[in-house]
């Protein structure tokens, strides 16, 4: 039976094909090496009510809010919920001008990130993550409009309460429609999201 090759330093007897098998484990700890970290981002949104002949609406009520997941990572979520986190969802009520204006400033939220050592990256991800805000108009409380905010664009979901919590609409109902271009701002040490909405028409008064 062949012996195993070995080789002896300080009076201890290596096998080399063990210490061959470490060198993989090895390279990938180095290769994969992230501390995790946080910073700090906002989320401002602003806009106009309009009818649907886009007129401006003043004195209504608009209810704008941020979940507490926001700025949770998927490891975060891993590890527990936004509440354990301490984290709560953020509400604001705006009403409209006499130009049908509306204003919400979110509190500043930290948002889960990793800077990569080895290999030499630096910090991930570069931007905050996109935020996803739910907005209503008091007149049509039943009706919610979830809203994605992009880099230059938008995306949003009409959903409707009942008693089983927040579904998709009917396709059907007449609903307000949005639009707007968000971006991202530097105001300090810190990435706002900024967007400017268009909120315009008139919703039925059916779910």
């Amino acid at each position: 039976m062949r012996k195993l090759l070995t080789r002896r330093r300080s009076g201890f007897a290596y096998p080399i094909a063990r210490r061959a098998l470490l060198v993989p484990g090895v390279l990938f700890f180095l290769t994969a090496c992230a501390i995790p970290g946080g910073l700090n981002t906002q989320v401002v949104v602003s806009g106009q009510l309009l009818d649907a002949q886009g007129r401006a609406q003043s004195g209504q009520a608009i209810e704008l809010t941020l979940p507490a997941e926001y700025g949770m990572s998927e490891i975060d979520h891993e590890h527990g919920s936004a509440e354990e986190f301490g984290r709560r969802a953020q509400k604001r009520t705006a009403v409209t001008d006499f130009l049908g204006s509306f204003s919400a400033e979110f509190t500043p939220v930290e948002y889960s990130t990793a800077w990569w050592v080895l290999p030499p990256l630096g910090r991930f991800p570069r931007l905050p993550p996109e935020p996803m805000i739910l907005i209503r108009v008091m007149d049509q409380p039943s009706t919610w409009y979830q809203v994605l905010l992009k880099d230059g664009d938008i995306v949003y979901t009409i959903l409707t309460s009942n008693a089983s919590g927040l579904v998709p609409a009917r396709k059907n109902a007449m609903r307000r429609r949005i639009s707007g271009k968000p971006g991202i701002e530097e105001r300090g040490d810190m990435n706002v999201w900024v967007s400017d909405l268009r909120i315009r028409g008139k919703g039925s008064s059916s779910p």
